[in-house]
């Protein structure tokens, strides 16, 4: 591919994922995404709304939901753990 061909594509790209991001009241696609999923807890979503949609407010929520995160996996891992049979688990 000729290096012309590429700047022109690379722009067009950029412009494109540049008027998605302009548009009012307008998301990036990606965010819209993972919105509409709700990967997150409603306790994470209800943390967002209070504390505002600031790089601080958002990291202090994340951490909020790491936490509540971790404790479900380790009970979960404490309940698999118990069914295994002891001389089966190593040290």
């Amino acid at each position: 591919m000729k290096k012309t061909t590429k700047i022109l594509l690379t722009t067009s790209l950029l412009f494109t994922a540049c008027q998605d991001i302009k548009e009012k009241n307008s998301e990036p696609t990606v965010v819209k995404e993972i919105h509409q999923k709700q990967p997150f807890s409603k306790d994470f979503y209800r943390c967002e709304k209070e504390r505002g949609e600031t790089t601080i407010g958002i990291a202090s929520c994340l951490e909020e939901e790491f936490n509540r995160e971790d404790k479900k996996l380790n009970l979960t891992y404490k309940k698999a753990k118990a069914t295994i049979q002891p001389f089966r688990i190593e040290s």
